[in-house]
């Protein structure tokens, strides 16, 4: 039999995968859109940081009410969740600027770098310092 605490991070790791692939979605759209069709003439840092500011509320909203339900929304929650993706976005930021401006690597293909990257390590910051006490419980975590 399976403990609670398990079944809960599994259901939390299910959500976060459905908010994430929503959000990877949103950001890997944006992204190939702005820098590929739009005519602004961006850097791919600018890109993609266009992008993760899109893709942040789709991940906000989507971890605060799915994946971590008992999160009460507002200044508090918001700031942390912006923290975690913030760090995120730096790490995001290091692996596109190397990869793309450093070695050459089409855009695309970083992207592909930065997914395999990033998620776990915003799962984990988010479960473990993100949401803690700003639910209604402990439950919430």
């Amino acid at each position: 039999m399976t403990p609670p605490g398990q079944r809960k991070t599994a259901r939390q790791v299910g959500a976060f995968i459905i908010v994430g692939i929503s959000a990877t979605v949103t950001h890997f759209t944006v992204g190939l859109v702005v820098f590929y069709l739009l005519p602004l003439n961006l850097s791919a840092l600018w890109t993609n940081f266009i992008a993760f500011c899109v893709a942040f509320l789709v991940t906000y909203f989507g971890n605060a009410l799915f994946v971590f339900p008992g999160t009460r929304l507002g200044p508090a929650s918001f700031l942390r969740f912006l923290s975690v993706s913030l760090v995120s976005l730096g790490l995001n930021q290091i692996i596109v600027y190397v990869l793309v401006d450093r070695f050459a690597v089409p855009y695309w293909q970083a992207l592909i770098v930065v997914l395999m990257v990033i998620p776990p390590a915003t799962f984990f910051g988010m479960k473990y310092w993100g949401v803690r006490g700003l639910g209604s419980g402990p439950q919430d975590r």
